[in-house]
């Protein structure tokens, strides 16, 4: 089973680095199998992008907002394109708005930890 990772490369979205996203993602997903990066289409959410959509068989699709994100791409890889277990605090809050009103907006301090969990300093 494929996943596929749709990553918007219209307009919008590429002036707001996705095109950094897609190789973020291409970088973090060598070797993986079965994973397809799409460069897509605008998604429509063209305000709060770079846009991502995770497409698991059996799972129902998840959309991301990656806006300043660029370094939470590995996470978004190792813990739902190889768990399968989405990154709730950097999902679209447009398109899931139970996962904020289930588990609170994300903190400052969850954004500082995962860049500590990624090594990179503040």
């Amino acid at each position: 089973m494929t996943t596929r990772v749709l990553i918007c490369q219209n307009r919008t979205c590429r002036r707001d680095g996705s095109s950094d996203i897609l190789l973020a993602f291409q970088q973090a997903t060598q070797g993986l199998a079965d994973i397809e990066l799409i460069q897509s289409g605008c998604l429509g959410q063209c305000g709060s992008g770079p846009n991502v959509i995770v497409e698991m068989t059996g799972q129902p699709d998840i959309w991301y907002n990656l806006r300043d994100a660029l370094d939470c791409v590995p996470i978004v890889v190792e813990q739902h394109l190889t768990k399968g277990k989405p990154v709730w605090q950097l999902m679209s809050p447009a398109k899931h708005p139970h996962a904020q009103a289930e588990y609170g907006s994300p903190t400052l301090s969850f954004l500082m930890r995962i860049k500590n969990w990624l090594g990179i300093s503040a």
